[in-house]
């Protein structure tokens, strides 16, 4: 069954939530002085870039990745996440 266009658009912005939550979780890890926040910063964004990862891997096998993810760009070191998103 294929995404109506609706469908299609709203997958398309959960793909970018989550990719925005990613960049801004990572960021503050970077910022923070204490291990265990940051600790829970990098977990946080591990799950958000799970999420991401699922929600891709459904747009793919329905034929219908977005525009974002037709190039498949090579994953960045130690994910399987495409470098140009994170």
């Amino acid at each position: 069954m294929a995404f109506t266009q609706r469908e299609f658009l709203f997958l398309d912005d959960l793909l970018h939530a989550e990719e925005l939550q990613v960049k801004k979780l990572r960021a503050y890890a970077q910022q923070c002085q204490d291990p265990q926040l940051k600790q829970m910063l990098q977990s946080m964004a591990q799950r958000h870039e799970h999420h991401f990862n699922t929600l891709l891997q459904q747009l793919n096998r329905q034929g219908t990745a977005p525009p974002m993810a037709a190039a498949q760009p090579q994953p960045m070191a130690g994910t399987n996440a495409p470098s140009q998103w994170f």
